[in-house]
């Protein structure tokens, strides 16, 4: 698997992580401190943009460890909110 199609997984991984907690990016922009319109390009047109630092901000805001963010097999069930 390519890189460009790992990180692209690993923002697909995130959107679901909100969206099964019916959360949206406007919160995890709230929680994250990453202004939306960056989250919101990053996540849904150029995931190849996210940075190591988007990664912890992310995972705080969801209350989970960067490794367990980036490692999670099913999101649905990585962490319930």
């Amino acid at each position: 698997m390519s890189k460009t199609h790992q990180v692209e997984d690993l923002a697909s991984r995130i959107l679901r992580l909100i969206k099964d907690d019916d959360r949206d990016m406007m919160w995890l922009s709230d929680k994250s401190t990453i202004p939306y319109s960056t989250l919101r390009s990053k996540l849904l047109y150029k995931p190849e943009r996210l940075t190591a630092g988007d990664l912890f901000l992310i995972a705080g805001a969801l209350n989970i460890t960067a490794a367990e963010l980036i490692t999670a097999e099913p999101a649905a069930e990585l962490v319930s909110l």
